[in-house]
């Protein structure tokens, strides 16, 4: 219980109320806290209970252990949320988090409490997300009720707010049969909205011109232009339910696929019966419905149809499912025209399987076309607009094509629903003839998928490479080296991989059914990928809870971007020759992996220059030919570790592969006469005399075969996740397990890795020591030739200084190699260095071994007139310990308010030096009062003994002498004659009869 300062209590009741305040750090400004009390006269007002029996004295601490408890359940419960396997379960389990949120926050906090309305609006987004429209009009109207009490009455808040609620109930009364009371609703609220954004829009805003459309055909609820609510199109058959959920979860999935829109204009084309990007994705999202029946190319026409380069992003979402092919590059070329320059285009289509998925409406199941994904890739593909020759041609450059994990881990278990994503690229006139297709920015990686798809990766070579390597695999040794490699990675359940280069999905079949891992295959050939996701239902073997999901992806993998720490394996087989710039590859696999995650590759390699044999300019020829970039086992080994991967193992693996090609080859030989009946002579003539020149190569010296294992350190961490974790800890206002604060508070080690093996312990030191003092150092060196491994242990002072190092230093450059700075959490030097340090402290050991060891501290030769720390600025890398710049206005706004601050403070102190005072008069008041009570008492008792006087009055003092030696009490006792009693209140409210 905490004790108020008996000086409080002296002070006004107002000034009182506010130090109180202050002193219990109660800061609420609702309405509610900041109006003046009922009864000002009361001076325990301030500490009456509340309506939840929790006295105001109490609120800040009890409040803020409810209020973090509950943010911690539901922070807990929304992670639980996304790990879900089955994404309509993902939005349930949310939406009950917030509503148990909303639950607790309403016993908490105060009604018009800003924090209690973002968890309403947040379950009303949910709701409307999911398309419960009557619970979403539930949250809705709650929300009115606070705007309406916030804002003033013609607030553009309130109105666009009664926009929306008056499109939800005309969907409800259109779900319920033109329900009259929900029909009367929509037209209530319409109606103001359109009163109040007349005001605050204009009459002539396009807002206002809609309402009024609106409520003249009735607040009838229809597809929209504008940022505004989007209506889910009911559909009253129960056994469509699970379809409509399943359809929402693949719209989040679609929504994740777009680029960042904020501020841009979207526009989605759709059939009725069908999902809708929410309204609020973008600064207006345009959206044109299709009718039910089959549409034509004339059906898409916008209001301003003439104009070109108007929308930055285009949806289209299930409609060329149901258009022929001429229609279909019919609207491809009006999508062109719509695109802004580099503006996308993502198409959502049903592929490969039929009759599933069905078409959203009977009237287009006839309609429906679910064609090879390979006709979007191409007829889209070549749509051109040369319509414009003195400005040159536009194209659609395709990206990407993806499956959604909706339909793929359901029940349906497809990969036949796919989203396309393409690139408006424009061509100035003067680069290139206008009757040619010209290049994009991404030139290279075109003609090299070109390449892949028409040459080394035809539907022709694949078979061939199947019948060689084995069903499923296009790389050395098929099974048998997969099931060996594979085994090395010791994979668990529930892991993620990503297969770069995956193939025809052999090895990714494989770890998924065999180990019950999730797998994301990439590769940039469409003819294997398109070939993997024919297979899937085949090769496939789902579990019960779908968590060995096996998904493919047509993309490049030196462009495509995951998140931070995505994935436990990395796995290539036989793909990364093909890429030139191997430094940034393995920089992004090096993001990609969690703390602790593995990397493997098998790769083609290139003997080193000193070895190299007589063939090499016919090696030369060839690995010119095929575009590879390779590089020397060793080679490749010291890229990974220069990187800054650890544990780095290169293996020389051409043994085995020469073992592997003549197994092949002998393989290939026996089954001579069915290979020819299923492919060629020609094809078999090819396979034959291409694994021969492999031999041959081999024997040379020229081609070698490299098995690459790495890891990511086990202490690392990954810097974007921790910054990602400590926005949500202050977006939550409680600590959560990983951050800054709560991981690494209690340690002062570093680890950085990726370092120059020629830098000493005196290089690091240097480089490192700018941001701190360093107590102690561990360069990891090789135990048997003593060569630095390129990372080491750093120990500093202060944690301060380890946020510093990691801020400024990770992702820098020594020596021309990315280094990689980050906390560690537990280290402790090796036995063998405290021994040491042990030693030098109590001067024992020889002295040539300290002469030994002292060069190992002082700047390395690598260090000698490079300057390494020159580049590393600490005034140029940022201190999340410095207090943030103020602007000028700020500066003054700061200086104005500490003025006003030491006024109030000298005007305060001047207040209570009074309070003081008076306070000191009324207790001296007091003790002389009780004084003189102590002196009569005692001069009562002395004369008990003595006799009545005449007067019959025991005591020293006659009554006469008595009144005339206390006047006062005299004076109180004849002031009320008749025996009446006086009740004197004291200061404080006490009370004595008398």
């Amino acid at each position: 219980m905490h004790q108020l300062n008996p000086v409080d209590i002296a002070l006004p009741r107002r000034e009182r109320q506010q130090r109180l305040q202050h002193k219990y750090h109660f800061d609420c400004s609702c309405c509610r806290c900041s109006r003046p009390l009922e009864d000002p006269e009361s001076l325990d007002a301030f500490l009456d209970a509340d309506i939840d029996g929790i006295s105001q004295e109490k609120w800040p601490m009890e409040r803020q252990e409810a209020l973090e408890r509950a943010l911690q359940d539901v922070s807990e419960a929304t992670g639980r949320a996304a790990s879900a396997p089955n994404p309509v379960d993902q939005q349930q389990q949310h939406v009950e988090a917030l509503k148990q949120l909303m639950k607790r926050q309403s016993k908490l906090l105060h009604p018009e409490n800003i924090e209690l309305l973002k968890t309403c609006s947040a379950l009303f987004s949910a709701e409307m997300e999911r398309g419960g429209a009557a619970e979403a009009v539930g949250h809705g109207e709650r929300m009115l009720q606070f705007y309406r009490h916030v804002y003033s009455r013609n607030h553009p808040m309130t109105g666009l707010h009664l926009f929306t609620l008056g499109d939800l109930q005309a969907q409800l009364a259109q779900a319920t049969a033109e329900d009259a009371a929900n029909q009367e609703k929509a037209t209530e609220y319409l109606t103001e909205a359109r009163r109040i954004l007349r005001i605050t829009h204009g009459k002539s805003h396009r807002f206002v011109e809609m309402l009024t459309q609106r409520l003249q055909d009735g607040a009838k609820p229809i597809a929209l232009n504008g940022r505004v609510l989007h209506i889910h199109s009911p559909i009253s058959s129960k056994a469509s339910q699970p379809k409509m959920a399943q359809e929402a979860a693949a719209m989040r999935e679609i929504l994740a696929l777009l680029p960042p829109v904020e501020g841009q204009h979207v526009l989605e084309i759709a059939l009725p019966f069908s999902e809708r990007l929410p309204a609020s994705l973008a600064r207006l999202v345009t959206v044109l419905e299709l009718p039910h029946s089959a549409f034509k190319a004339e059906d898409l026409v916008l209001p301003s149809d003439s104009a070109v380069s108007t929308f930055d992003v285009v949806v289209v979402n299930r409609v060329l499912t149901f258009a022929s092919d001429s229609q279909t590059k019919l609207v491809s070329k009006k999508l062109l025209r719509w695109l802004k320059a580099d503006g996308v285009v993502l198409i959502r289509e049903s592929c490969l399987h039929e009759p599933f998925p069905v078409a959203p409406h009977p009237a287009l199941q006839s309609e429906a076309q679910y064609r090879h994904p390979s006709f979007y890739v191409g007829l889209l593909g070549t749509a051109c607009d040369t319509e414009r020759p003195q400005q040159g041609f536009a194209y659609l450059d395709f990206a990407a094509c993806t499956s959604l994990a909706t339909y793929r881990t359901g029940a349906s278990h497809t990969h036949g629903e796919l989203c396309f994503t393409y690139r408006k690229v424009e061509q100035p006139g003067d680069q290139e003839e206008l009757n040619s297709r010209g290049r994009s920015a991404s030139e290279q990686m075109d003609s090299f998928q070109t390449f892949l798809d028409n040459e080394q990766y035809s539907t022709a070579s694949i078979t061939r490479y199947e019948k060689i390597f084995g069903a499923g695999y296009v790389s050395t040794g098929g099974q048998s080296t997969t099931t060996e490699f594979v085994e090395k990675l010791n994979l668990q359940a529930g892991q993620r991989v990503l297969d770069v280069g995956c193939g025809i999905g052999g090895g990714d079949f494989y770890m998924a059914n065999r180990f019950h891992v999730s797998v994301l295959g990439i590769d940039l050939s469409t003819n294997m990928v398109f070939q993997t996701m024919e297979r899937f239902q085949t090769s496939h073997q789902p579990t019960k809870d779908r968590g060995n999901d096996v998904a493919f992806e047509i993309c490049d993998a030196t462009t495509r971007e995951f998140p931070d720490a995505s994935f436990d394996v990395i796995y290539s087989r036989d793909t990364i020759l093909h890429i030139e710039d191997k430094t940034a590859l393995f920089t992004q696999f090096l993001r990609w992996l969690k703390p602790g995650g593995q990397l493997l590759i098998s790769d083609y390699c290139c003997a080193e220059a000193s070895e190299r044999g007589q063939g090499s300019e016919q090696f030369q020829a060839y690995v010119k030919k095929r575009g590879y970039k390779l590089l020397s086992p060793r080679d490749y080994g010291e890229l990974l570790e220069r990187v800054g991967f650890v544990d780095v193992v290169a293996e020389d693996r051409t043994e085995q592969f020469v073992e592997v090609l003549r197994e092949e080859l002998k393989r290939t030989y026996g089954s001579k006469a069915a290979f020819v009946a299923e492919t060629s002579q020609a094809a078999f003539h090819d396979i034959v005399s291409g694994w021969e020149s492999k031999l041959s190569r081999c024997a040379d010296g020229d081609q070698k075969w490299g098995l690459f294992l790495a890891l990511i350190a086990v202490a690392m961490n990954v810097i974007a996740e921790i910054q990602r974790i400590n926005e949500r800890e202050l977006a939550l206002g409680v600590p959560l397990a990983g951050s800054w604060h709560q991981k690494y508070r209690e340690s002062a080690w570093v680890y950085a890795g990726g370092l120059p093996f020629e830098l000493s312990e005196g290089d690091v030191l240097c480089v490192l020591s700018q941001f701190g003092e360093i107590e102690d150092l561990n360069l990891v060196r090789d135990v048997k030739t003593g060569k630095s491994k390129g990372f080491a242990f750093v120990k500093f002072q202060d944690q301060r200084s380890t946020v510093l190092a990691v801020d400024n230093l990770n992702g820098a450059k020594i020596l021309e190699r990315v280094i990689r700075v980050d906390h560690v959490l537990k280290y402790k030097l090796p036995k063998e260095l405290r021994d040491r340090d042990d030693e030098a402290e109590d001067g024992s050991g020889s002295e040539a071994e300290a002469e030994a060891r002292r060069p190992r501290g002082l700047p390395g030769h690598a260090y000698e007139g490079k300057e390494l720390a020159s580049s590393f600025d600490i005034g140029q890398g940022v201190d999340v310990f410095a207090a943030p710049e103020e602007s000028k206005k700020e500066r003054k706004k700061r200086r104005r308010d500490e003025k006003k601050q030491k006024k109030e403070a000298k005007k305060r102190r001047k207040v209570e030096k009074k309070q003081q005072k008076l306070l000191e008069e009324v207790r001296t008041r007091h003790q002389q009062e009780r004084r003189r009570e102590k002196e009569t008492q005692a001069a009562d008792g002395e004369e008990k003994a003595a006799q009545p006087s005449a007067t019959g009055w025991r005591g020293r003092l006659e009554p006469t002498a008595a009144a005339s030696a206390r006047p006062d009490r005299e004076k109180r006792r004849t002031s009320h004659e008749g025996g009446s009693k006086q009740q004197d209140r004291s200061f404080g409210g006490m009370s004595r009869v008398r």
